[in-house]
């Protein structure tokens, strides 16, 4: 099986036992000051011991006013380096690595919890969908974002993260900036290409710059933005991923939703997005896909299309010993919803992470008997 096989990063100098990762996903169990909770710890040591060779943490807010919601992971301060050290020491016990994935909400970080207008590429006015609205950064602003990020990858390397992902997809800060649609700034970061991913480049570049090869650098990407006119769209995608592979990054972890899709391009309309990006992905360094895997046929039709590595989320919540129970049965059918609490619990979910999946439709069996 494909997936059994390790991968060695050539550059960073370090070798992953398989094929199979954790996708990073929200989950709200961190204290409300962001300090990653005993949940936290349990929920991903859990698919660590059960196979995981990749974990990548839920999203972690690099500077109080990027966060996007109540419970999550926070990266920002020196304070939370305990918790986040212990969080590694407990994964690396199981010879599994792990990433963090970095933050900021952007113009989704709600003033409820930053106490601030949420900043943005731009400025957008109060609406009934975004009671907020939010304004356009300044220079000064971009900068101190900037340097949070790098802070934030430096911070991760103290706390034995094997790496970081920058968060550049689903509507956050750094996919704000990449966005045609949404970004109309007239300055260096905002009208080509280029100048709207000047600040992801700057990032990459300044955390290459300040820390050693063998600590990995990802970015997640969304290949393409939900059917909108105006978007980032599959030519950009693939122009970026090259400009991004020329600055060293290591790995490029496209979230495709659903695998099956096909692209929205009319060009490749006829076409499986996963297919057309793993075609033009940049050779010399690796390719992560994430969207609606659950079997190992699924898995190993990806890793058999180029893909270096899958992301399993959904999957992975009750299933936390997916790739070993694969490893064992290539025929092997995980559990799939609808899931008690119980069952939930089993599976190493903190309570707050049961209620954020009870407002999946069809995922949580609500009933006297399921507690």
């Amino acid at each position: 099986m494909l997936f059994t096989k390790p991968y060695q990063f050539g550059k960073a100098g370090l070798t992953i036992a398989n094929r199979i990762a954790l996708a990073p996903m929200t989950n709200k169990q961190s204290h409300a000051d962001g300090q990653v909770s005993e949940d936290e710890m349990r929920w991903l040591e859990a698919r660590a011991a059960g196979g995981f060779a990749m974990l990548i943490t839920c999203a972690a807010h690099v500077s109080l006013d990027g966060q996007g919601w109540d419970g999550e992971m926070g990266i920002y301060d020196d304070r939370l380096l305990p918790g986040l050290s212990q969080l590694t020491q407990r994964v690396h016990q199981h010879a599994s690595h792990v990433l963090v994935q970095l933050y900021h909400g952007g113009r989704r970080s709600p003033k409820r919890l930053t106490r601030e207008t949420p900043r943005a590429p731009s400025t957008y006015p109060v609406s009934e969908s975004d009671p907020d609205g939010c304004r356009a950064m300044t220079i000064p602003e971009i900068q101190a974002t900037r340097a949070a990020f790098v802070a934030a990858a430096k911070r991760a390397h103290k706390a034995g993260f094997d790496g970081v992902e920058l968060h550049a997809a689903h509507g956050y800060l750094l996919h704000q900036f990449l966005d045609p649609g949404f970004n109309q700034r007239t300055d260096d970061y905002g009208g080509d290409l280029e100048n709207r991913a000047r600040l992801l480049v700057e990032i990459c570049r300044d955390i290459r710059h300040e820390l050693p090869k063998g600590f990995l650098l990802a970015v997640r990407l969304s290949p393409e933005s939900y059917k909108a006119a105006q978007a980032v769209n599959l030519l950009d995608t693939m122009r970026l991923a090259n400009m991004l592979a020329a600055l060293d990054v290591d790995l490029l972890h496209y979230s495709l939703w659903d695998y099956r899709k096909h692209c929205d391009d009319p060009a490749h309309s006829e076409q499986r997005l996963m297919d057309v990006i793993l075609k033009e992905h940049p050779s010399h360094i690796a390719s992560m896909v994430a969207g609606g895997f659950y079997s190992v046929a699924d898995v190993e039709l990806a890793l058999d299309q180029g893909a270096d590595f899958v992301a399993l989320g959904r999957v992975a919540i009750a299933n936390p010993n997916w790739p070993k129970m694969a490893v064992s049965d290539p025929h092997y059918q995980a559990k799939r919803a609808p899931f008690t609490r119980q069952e939930l619990r089993d599976a190493h979910l903190g309570e707050r992470f049961i209620d954020y999946m009870s407002r999946w439709p069809n995922f949580l069996i609500e009933s006297a008997t399921s507690d």
